[in-house]
């Protein structure tokens, strides 16, 4: 059950994304997420994971607080600043992918437009 969560997560990571940048809502947007994500599961996983532990690294320090104004005070900038990396990671992320896409597309469609201009071999008469 959690690798299914973890797995959908991944997959799903980038829905407020295509929201908000794609225009979509809905199942679109996760179907959008999940078309990003698709051949690059692991890349993508990996990259999250590294996102979360840098994040930690604003917030972690103050769990060793133990006076309550002082831990209110530190709290509030390092989980906005944990926050906003999030967030901008997952962003930057996204476009990194969306750009990989759109050239595997491209590349693509320039392929299969360059095979079919390309002339075939001569008929043979017997």
């Amino acid at each position: 059950m959690i690798v299914g969560a973890v797995y959908f997560g991944v997959c799903f990571y980038f829905a407020a994304q295509a929201v908000v940048v794609d225009g979509r809502r809905g199942i679109a947007a996760l179907e959008r997420s999940g078309e990003l994500v698709r051949g690059g599961w692991w890349r993508v996983f990996g990259i999250i994971v590294l996102i979360a532990l840098v994040a930690a690294i604003f917030t972690t320090p103050l769990r060793f607080l133990h006076d309550g104004v002082v831990y209110v005070i530190a709290t509030v900038p390092a989980t906005a600043l944990s926050l906003s990396f999030t967030a901008l990671a997952g962003t930057i992320l996204f476009f990194d992918l969306r750009a990989r896409k759109q050239l595997d597309w491209r590349s693509e469609r320039r392929s299969s437009t360059s095979q079919r201009d390309q002339p075939g071999p001569e008929p043979t008469t017997a």
